[in-house]
């Protein structure tokens, strides 16, 4: 009985995960440092790229063809960047809309 015991005690320490050493932890912390380093690369693409450049000036320029070009002019264009962004999302989702309703009544049959 006693010889049973120790095999099977010596057979669950040899299945059981080994110990982690410190090149494995090392891959694990550069892993975890790339991971962040790519997921801030997406942010500053998302946000600065998409959102105050491309979506900025498609909402300034439709403000600017609505207000006949009084609004956003000099500081009222810095201090409202969001919302002009957000005037840029809003002609982008109109204009998609638009395309998707054409093609979906008129240009799918004509």
């Amino acid at each position: 009985m006693q010889l049973t015991s120790s095999r099977l005690t010596s057979r669950s320490r040899r299945t059981a995960a080994p110990p982690l050493n410190f090149s494995v932890r090392h891959r694990v912390v550069m892993q975890e440092e790339i991971t962040n380093g790519v997921i801030a690369v997406v942010k500053f693409i998302a946000y600065y790229v998409i959102w105050s450049f491309a979506l900025f000036n498609l909402g300034r320029a439709s403000l600017l063809v609505v207000t006949l070009g009084q609004y956003p002019r000099g500081l009222d264009a810095q201090r409202h960047v969001n919302q002009i962004s957000l005037v840029g999302v809003l002609v982008l989702g109109m204009a998609w809309s638009t395309v998707a309703i054409y093609n979906n009544t008129l240009g799918v049959h004509a």
